[in-house]
């Protein structure tokens, strides 16, 4: 019995997310990072790693190579995320028209299970390790059921690591050394879908348990991928003690109200981290209060701690985004301006998307404000706008967009950054010059996909003209 696991590409075009740089190789050639900026899907891994040893499983990642459709399988297992929802169902109606059972599970699925039932024989929501061995035992028996709820893991220790060995091009990814140490996150911010079908009380490993997983996954740099790594301060602490002795780099994300704790800024950097990812989401209060997260975020900690960060060795990635209905007219040209006036090393800025299963999704489509349920466009890095904003049109957003990263990755901005940062001229920095130029390339590919949202947003004005405007 085979298994094939998939994750599928947005367009169904192999992306080997490279750059073509001098200074981009020089420092991938130098520095544990990969020969992608790709992360392994740790999701596919885990049902890998649950399957029955008598089963063959291998996944496919449509990222870095094509499907072959006509390959042996008696299986097919489909991760989706919302943007990938309509290559997913093109990928699942090919296996079975060729009398392939399908099975559909992630976010999207977890989020509209009847939309995704159309395209699949089964359904997994929420996590799927619990549930994953009684589908495949079902299947064998041919009683596949057309739809499992997956079984919150309570103790994280029980689950085994990651089946790396399911990867069938593990050289291409930034690291294979993907972790997570925690599962959850207690927090209600109504922009994010991550919780959708999962449990929200905040699960952690045994910190032996992440240590063990890391000694035994080669590669000198981890990423956690956690979804509030940094929740409970002591847990934080005793994982980053544990790491110092283990010499890795590694790179994560936790909330900036995190750094506030005693020490844990210098115990971070001591423990390898040289990229500290921060979602800071607006600098306006209003903003965070009206999305549930003040209570996290709070605008006047911000710069202080960003400098202590930096002052640590650490070069910090901060997240903004753009778009919501109570920002003031000066909030969006006040991002440049911070991260300018902090040297902040790297930064991402996102239009606000309306995720299905996510509360303000639901809001949006009550009031009616979702432009269209086309999922490919449903990307807040592509810099496209699916609803309506209160204070300018989708068009307008989209345009202050296009010119905010014309500026923030324009070599000169870099470069003063860069420069000016007391993390400067250390592997931190360096690093942050490597994204830098790659989210610098994507500055144009990203300006050709709106241009082709505005005309699908044109046709969509020119079937109903008594809509709102949506371009002018």
């Amino acid at each position: 019995m085979k298994v094939i696991l998939i994750f599928p590409s947005v367009s169904g075009a192999i992306d080997i997310y490279t750059n073509t740089s001098i200074i981009s190789d020089l420092i991938r050639r130098f520095t544990p990072w990969g020969k992608t900026n790709h992360t392994p899907p740790i999701g596919l891994m885990m049902l890998a790693a649950v399957t029955p040893p008598d089963i063959e499983v291998e996944i496919v990642d449509e990222r870095l190579e094509p499907i072959d459709f006509d390959a042996p399988a008696d299986l097919v297992g489909i991760t989706v995320v919302t943007q990938a929802a309509p290559r997913a169902y093109q990928i699942a109606g090919e296996f079975r028209r060729r009398g392939v059972k399908v099975v559909l599970g992630g976010v999207h699925p977890s989020a509209l299970p009847r939309e995704a039932s159309q395209h699949a024989d089964a359904l997994v929501l929420g996590e799927g390790e619990g549930v994953w061995p009684e589908l495949l035992a079902d299947l064998r028996a041919g009683s596949l059921k057309p739809l499992y709820r997956g079984r919150p893991q309570p103790d994280l220790d029980t689950l085994p690591f990651p089946r790396r060995t399911a990867l069938r091009h593990p050289d291409m990814y930034v690291t294979t050394k993907v972790v997570n140490a925690t599962r959850g996150c207690p927090n209600t911010c109504t922009f994010c879908a991550a919780g959708v079908g999962l449990i929200k009380r905040y699960r952690k490993r045994g910190v032996p348990h992440v240590i063990q997983e890391l000694e035994q996954t080669p590669g000198k740099m981890a990423i956690f991928v956690d979804d509030n790594l940094g929740w409970e301060a002591d847990y934080t602490r005793a994982l980053l003690q544990a790491l110092r002795p283990l010499h890795l780099r590694w790179t994560g994300e936790l909330s900036i109200n995190a750094m506030e704790a005693p020490g844990m800024i210098d115990l971070a950097a001591e423990s390898g981290c040289f990229l500290m990812s921060v979602g800071l989401e607006s600098l306006s209060p209003r903003v965070l209060s009206s999305v549930c997260k003040d209570g996290t975020n709070q605008p006047e900690k911000f710069a202080p701690l960003i400098r202590r960060m930096q002052q640590a060795g650490m070069a910090v990635w901060v997240n903004f985004i753009i778009g919501f209905d109570e920002e003031e007219r000066d909030t969006i040209p006040r991002v440049m301006e911070f991260i300018h006036q902090n040297n902040v090393e790297l930064a991402t800025i996102y239009i606000l998307t309306p995720y299905p299963g996510a509360p303000l999704f639901k809001r949006y489509e009550r009031q009616g404000r979702l432009l269209h349920r086309n999922w490919l466009y449903y990307e807040s890095v592509g810099g496209t706008c699916v609803y309506t904003p209160s204070q300018m049109t989708p068009g307008q957003l989209m345009d202050e967009y296009l010119e905010l990263i014309d500026e923030l990755y324009s070599l000169r901005s870099v470069a003063q950054r860069l420069l000016r940062s007391p993390s400067r001229l250390t592997f931190s920095s360096l690093s942050a010059l490597h994204l830098n130029l790659e989210n610098r390339r994507s500055v144009a590919a990203q300006r050709q996909y709106v241009a082709r949202y505005k005309a699908y947003l044109a046709e969509l004005q020119a079937e109903a003209p008594q809509a709102p405007e949506m371009l002018t």
